[in-house]
Parts: C-alpha cells; structure tokens; sequence
C-alpha cells in the first residue's frame, strides 16, 4: 500500500508471500512507488526484521532517520527515508 498526500509520501504496507520471494517483486514494487513519489519515501519496520529486508533498502537509497516504540512497547519501530542520507543505522 502506497500513501502520496501533500503530509507524506510512505509505503505503508509491504507485501510479498514466501512462494514469490526473491523474483524481483519487491524491487519492482519499491521502483513503482518511488516513480510514483515526487519527493521522498518513507517506511517503518520493525528493528527485529530490519536485517531480512536491509539489503533491499540499501539497494534504494533508505537511511534510519528516527527509532521509536510507537506502534508496540516491547518492540522498536525504524523509521526510514530516501531523503535523509545522514542517519546511520547504530
């Protein structure tokens, strides 16, 4: 699920099922949205599943730019952009 509104430009929601994995959806997916997006991207995950899907960040430029428990207190959500290349995953 793509968010564009004049506030943000996020996707909210990620999907790929295991059967489909590691065939390019995801990366035709992320090109889609940020072709769509005419400013930065943004996405949460949470800091527990962060290494499975880091290498697919990477690959589109998204930096950590805040940490925080909003959605659950026993477990850190990491809010990334395309935009701000100064924060560094610790």
């Amino acid at each position: 699920v793509l968010k564009l509104s004049s506030l943000e430009n996020k996707i909210c929601t990620l999907v790929i099922f295991p059967e489909y994995r590691n065939k390019g959806l995801a990366s035709l997916l992320i090109n889609l949205a940020l072709s769509k997006s005419k400013k930065e991207l943004t996405l949460t995950v949470s800091e527990n599943k962060f290494l499975m899907f880091k290498k697919l960040l990477d690959k589109f430029g998204f930096n950590i730019i805040k940490e925080d428990y909003i959605y659950n207190e026993a477990e850190k959500e990491l809010f990334l952009s395309t935009y701000n290349k100064k924060a560094k995953y610790e």
